[in-house]
């Protein structure tokens, strides 16, 4: 199933039966249960058929494909925390690995050295440019693409989660009306005592509060 116009929230399901008219089609509001054609079975509001996972996902976000997975009701939390210490750790690195290119690198290399191409052709052509240099330059891109992504997946999540709707529902601009407050929903993801969760996991004694089937203080 997929949405048949943006901020219509409406799902049309094709539904392969042989009539007299051809193909039937019926269609379903966004916020209703509606038929999964794949699984087989009826499906709650926000529960969406993932084809990498090939499986329904229970208030399915997104699919991750750094972590090989979908992001939804029962693991939201820990990607959350995931990409919080990661955009933790690469912002520690690069801070450091910009201090030591500046201190260090350069202090015996060309200042063209720190464009990857050009450390790449020297490295090769033989100039005093070493395999190592050529593995920190590498290290040093990554981190530079890494850290400003984690730091927007940090955002996203924070954004999504507190204003109580999910990545997909953001990315399709479904209006979903919330009357939770943010404490609300942020205990809906996390469960009780929330922060604790970003120090050690919680998720065995404190189950989030969203059931993932019936959403109460939510429609659309």
């Amino acid at each position: 199933p997929k949405p048949t116009k943006k901020k219509t929230q409406v799902y049309v399901v094709t539904i392969h039966r042989k009539t007299e008219f051809g193909v039937e089609k019926s269609t379903y509001p966004y916020w209703s249960w509606k038929p999964c054609i794949t699984c087989q079975h009826e499906r709650p509001p926000r529960v969406h058929h993932c084809h990498v996972c090939r499986t329904c996902i229970l208030k399915r976000d997104h699919h991750c494909f750094f972590t090989g997975t979908c992001i939804g009701l029962n693991n939201q939390r820990h990607f959350v925390v995931f990409v919080w210490w990661t955009a933790i750790a690469t912002t520690f690195s690069l801070v450091h690995g910009i201090a030591y290119c500046y201190w260090y690198f350069l202090a015996d290399s060309w200042c063209m050295d720190v464009i990857l191409p050009v450390t790449v052709f020297r490295c090769i052509m033989g100039y005093d440019v070493s395999y190592f240099k050529c593995l920190l330059v590498a290290i040093g891109y990554s981190l530079l693409w890494f850290c400003p992504i984690c730091w927007k997946f940090v955002f996203d999540q924070f954004y999504t989660i507190s204003n109580g709707i999910t990545t997909f529902e953001l990315g399709n601009e479904i209006k979903v009306v919330n009357t939770n407050s943010c404490r609300r929903n942020i205990r809906g993801v996390f469960g009780n005592y929330w922060i604790i969760n970003f120090i050690i996991p919680l998720h065995l004694i404190f189950k989030p509060h969203d059931s993932g089937v019936y959403w109460h203080g939510v429609s659309a």
